[in-house]
């Protein structure tokens, strides 16, 4: 095939404000996109075939970091098929992080449950936030207001989003806990992904988001956190996985713990800069145990 350009001048998406310096903005199952990010105090769905907004836009989560700022982590959460893969998205790094499901008639901006522990109530701005295998969100570094590291947020969360695994919807009641505290500050310009074998890389940092040569002004400490199944006994294990698989392929896999398995998942490799991931992902499959060690699995639609 041959590959084209198309010029979409129908609709302009540019707000004039900060939020557009660095836009939030979510791929979702139907191929339209949703701007996270307001426009003019508003967020939309948006069809990037046409250049138009579809149906009508969604008010702004509120606060001037979630309005008009690019400072601030936001996650599409785990696209199930138990759930006909309904989109729903959560945004943190203010006190109160918000979150919202693209499916209902009317898309509103609703709080999540309430944060717990020490990192309660503070701000994190510049923090990043990480999609974990187990579907939870793992959130780490951020600056409690203003840009200095002495006001830096060092303890980790991890947000539940309440799905309920036995029935594969989000109906059980979502939920924050505060983990581990890290050694370095992570501020501007800071990074976390996750790893293959399930932890979570986190580096960089600009010491209190100063600009310049990183030897000076970059913190060039890494660490690792450990999600607590890091140390659970006979983890899953694939011993024969497909090269590839198209959509709404069956394919086979083998898993010396096949009889136990109970979620099987494909997770997208993240890219992030200005606490934002956008290519991470984490979307449910469907499968059904064959025999011994054997799985068989469907891609999604």
């Amino acid at each position: 095939g041959s590959d084209t350009w198309t010029l979409l001048t129908t609709e302009r998406l540019d707000a004039g404000n900060r939020s557009r310096y660095y836009p939030r903005f979510h791929l979702l199952p139907d191929g339209n996109v949703f701007f996270v990010s307001p426009v003019s105090g508003a967020c939309r769905v948006y069809n990037p075939f046409t250049g138009l907004t579809v149906g009508a836009t969604i008010p702004g989560a509120g606060g001037g970091l979630y309005n008009d700022s690019w400072d601030f982590p936001s996650v599409l959460l785990p696209l199930l098929p138990t759930d006909n893969y309904k989109p729903r998205i959560m945004i943190c790094g203010d006190t109160t992080p918000k979150k919202i499901d693209l499916s209902q008639a009317t898309p509103t901006w609703q709080n999540t449950a309430a944060r717990t522990g020490l990192a309660a109530g503070k701000q994190r701005r510049f923090s990043c936030s990480v999609i974990l295998p187990t579907g939870e969100i793992f959130v780490s570094g951020g600056i409690n207001g203003g840009s200095s590291d002495s006001n830096a947020v060092k303890e980790g969360e991890i947000y539940n989003p309440g799905i309920d695994w036995n029935t594969g919807q989000f109906t059980a009641p979502d939920s924050w806990i505060t983990v581990d505290a890290a050694n370095a500050v992570r501020n501007y310009h800071s990074t976390a992904l996750l790893l293959p074998n399930g932890r979570v890389w986190v580096a960089g940092s600009s010491k209190n988001a100063a600009q310049g040569d990183p030897s000076s002004v970059g913190e060039l400490r890494i660490e690792v956190f450990k999600p607590g199944y890091d140390s659970a006994p006979n983890r899953p294990e694939l011993t024969n996985v497909p090269v590839s698989a198209g959509y709404g392929q069956v394919f086979e896999i083998s898993c010396p713990q096949a009889v136990n398995i109970r979620r099987i998942a494909i997770t997208r490799c993240g890219s992030v800069t200005h606490a934002f991931d956008g290519d991470q992902r984490y979307v449910g499959l469907n499968f059904s145990l064959i025999e011994g060690n054997r799985i068989r699995v469907t891609s999604p639609p």
